[in-house]
């Protein structure tokens, strides 16, 4: 009998915690609609939104396949404007951006040089 009165409360807690995952992805975001680049050594991210302290890396990108390191940024918790993050060399094509909060990957972008 006791079982059956607990249904309800777990189920509560499983609602509750679904809701939070999914509001805490939702937080996390590059702001852009602009995804095309000049080319150069820097990548122009522009708005990056974390749930706390994280970090931009910017990745060598072709054919959908994640290549090098090209370089990083240290973001703050909540907004961050004009986000720009310096590579190692002057690079055209396509890079990735991806947002770590904690360790964990929880945004990307894709970038075109022109």
């Amino acid at each position: 009998m006791k079982f059956k009165a607990l249904l309800p409360v777990v189920a509560v807690i499983a609602s509750l915690g679904a809701a939070t995952a999914s509001t805490a992805a939702g937080y996390n975001y590059f702001g852009s609609l602009e995804t095309n680049l000049s080319s150069g050594n820097t990548v122009e991210v522009g708005l990056v939104r974390a749930e706390a302290q994280g970090v931009v890396e910017i990745y060598d990108y072709h054919y959908g396949e994640r290549d090098a390191l090209l370089g990083t940024k240290t973001v703050q918790s909540g907004a961050n404007g004009d986000v720009a993050v310096d590579i190692d060399a002057e690079h055209s094509g396509t890079v990735l951006a991806v947002l770590k909060v904690g360790g964990q990957e929880v945004a990307q972008q894709v970038f075109t040089f022109d």
